[in-house]
C-alpha cells in the first residue's frame, strides 16, 4: 500500500492495492481477475514490516502470465516466475527443494494450502514436518 492510495477517510483498499500491484508487476489488468481473497497477514523479520497475503485467481493460463511477465520494460521486480501445482502433495517438497524462496512466500504457500487443502493437511503436512525453512 503506498501513502497515495489512502482514501478520503485516511483508509486503505487493500484489494486495490494489490490490483496496482498486480498491473505493475506482471501487467495483470483488472478484467484479467476472477475473484481474490485476503488469506492473512505474515510478519518476515528479516524485512522488517507485515505482508499481507491474498489468493488471486485470474482468467488467464499460466504461458499468458508468463508472457506478460517476459515483456520487456519497466515492470520487471523479479528475476522469475515459478509454477507450483496446486495439489497437496507438491507444496512441502516445493518449498524443500526451491534454492531462493523467501519467507514471505512459504508463508503464503502454507496459507494457501491451510485454505485450500484443509486443517489436516496444514497441521500434518507443514506443521508437522519441518519445511526446512526458518
Amino acid at each position: 500500500m503506498e501513502p497515495g492510495e489512502r482514501r478520503v477517510d485516511g483508509t486503505f483498499d487493500v484489494f486495490e492495492s494489490v490490483r496496482r500491484e498486480l498491473n505493475e508487476e506482471l501487467a495483470i489488468e483488472p478484467a484479467d481477475i476472477a475473484d481474490m481473497v485476503c488469506l492473512g497477514l505474515i510478519h518476515d523479520t528479516t524485512i522488517r514490516q507485515p505482508e499481507l497475503i491474498f489468493d488471486v485467481y485470474l482468467r488467464l493460463s499460466r504461458s499468458q502470465v508468463e508472457m506478460r511477465f517476459g515483456s520487456d520494460g519497466p515492470r520487471q521486480e523479479h528475476d522469475a516466475i515459478v509454477a507450483l501445482a496446486d495439489e497437496p502433495a507438491s507444496a512441502v517438497p516445493f518449498i524443500r527443494s526451491a534454492p531462493l524462496i523467501a519467507p514471505i512466500a512459504v508463508g503464503a504457500i502454507c496459507l494457501h494450502g491451510r485454505r485450500c487443502f484443509g486443517e489436516a493437511w496444514y497441521h500434518e503436512g507443514v506443521r508437522g514436518h519441518k519445511t526446512g525453512r526458518a
